[in-house]
C-alpha cells in the first residue's frame, strides 16, 4: 500500500493499515505530507522543490541516485513538478518515487490511498499544500508502468465520489478493479 497522507490524524489511518499488512506481503509505504511544505530529503541530501536550483539538483540525482531514473523521464517528472503549487511538490515527488520503484518491481504494490481534506476531487492538509485526482493522473503520465499496478484505489478525503473524479482514477490508472471514495 502506497499511503500518502496529507494531514497529521492521516497517521492513524497509515498504522491501521500497516496492521494488516505486513512488510513481509508488501507493507504500508508512507509519504507524510503534513510534514514538509515542497522540500524533500532525497539521497541524503534536503532538497528545497519551491526553487529552480532544488529542482535541478533532484533532476541530476534522480538520474545518479539509487533510483537511477532515465534522464528523459527525470526531465519530465521535474518539469511536472514545477507546474504544481510550491507547498504540494515534495509529496508529488515522493508519489512519482513509488510510482517509478512500483514500476522497476522494487516497491511490491497494487493499492494506493490518498489521505486528507477533500473538495471536489481536490486534496489537502492543514497547510497550503493540495493537488487535484487530474494532478496524480498526469503525474500517471510520467511513470505509466507503476500506474500500471496500482489496481485499488481508496480516496479519503471529503467530496470525491463522483462521477467524473471516478473517471479520473480509471483514466489514471489502467488496471484498476476498485475505487473507494465519499461525498
Amino acid at each position: 500500500v502506497i499511503h500518502l497522507g496529507m494531514r497529521e490524524e492521516s497517521s492513524k489511518e497509515a498504522d491501521t493499515l500497516a496492521k494488516g499488512n505486513k512488510k513481509a506481503q508488501g507493507g504500508v509505504h508512507r509519504i507524510e505530507g503534513y510534514k514538509t511544505e515542497g522540500e524533500i530529503t532525497y539521497n541524503g541530501k534536503k532538497l528545497d522543490l519551491k526553487t529552480r536550483e532544488g529542482l535541478s539538483q533532484f533532476q541530476d540525482a534522480l538520474s545518479t541516485g539509487p533510483d537511477k531514473m532515465p534522464k528523459d523521464q527525470a526531465k519530465k517528472f521535474v518539469d511536472f513538478l514545477a507546474t504544481q503549487k510550491n507547498e504540494s511538490r515534495d509529496e508529488l515527488a515522493q508519489l512519482g518515487l513509488k510510482f517509478h520503484q512500483t514500476g522497476e518491481g522494487k516497491l511490491p504494490v497494487n493499492r494506493l490511498v490518498l489521505s486528507g481534506h477533500g473538495f471536489d476531487g481536490e486534496i489537502s492538509g492543514e497547510g497550503e499544500g493540495s493537488f487535484k485526482l487530474t494532478d496524480v493522473e498526469a503525474l500517471a503520465k510520467v511513470f505509466p508502468k507503476g500506474a500500471a499496478k496500482i489496481e485499488h484505489v481508496a480516496v479519503s478525503a471529503c467530496f470525491c465520489a463522483s462521477k467524473e473524479h471516478f473517471e479520473t482514477l480509471r483514466n489514471t490508472f489502467p488496471n484498476l478493479k476498485s475505487a473507494f471514495a465519499y461525498n
